[in-house]
């Protein structure tokens, strides 16, 4: 992916508000179940599954695979950059 494209792909994935609640909340979190996401935002699994669906091919989430369960965390690529770029909106 060049610069441009990991660029547009990054601001198609803040472009919802879902979205930005689930990647700040797995910055905080450093990772978590589905059922963890979905229950401390009050997503339907639906809705939850749906945008992990899409932050995980546009490549801003890492799945980690475990015996018995599987998380969910901010890709190393996107980290920095997200807690930059999230970290400045709400400050004066």
């Amino acid at each position: 992916m060049n610069p441009l494209e990991f660029k547009a792909e990054l601001f198609k994935c803040l472009s919802d508000q879902a979205r930005i609640q689930i990647i700040e909340l797995l910055l905080k979190k450093k990772r978590m179940y589905v059922t963890e996401i979905q229950k401390e935002l009050g997503f339907t699994q639906a809705k939850t599954s749906r945008h992990i669906i899409y932050l995980k091919k546009a490549g801003v989430l890492s799945l980690e695979q475990e015996p018995n369960a599987n998380y969910y965390l901010i890709s190393d690529d996107y980290k920095k950059l997200l807690k930059s770029l999230l970290g400045t909106f709400g400050k004066n």
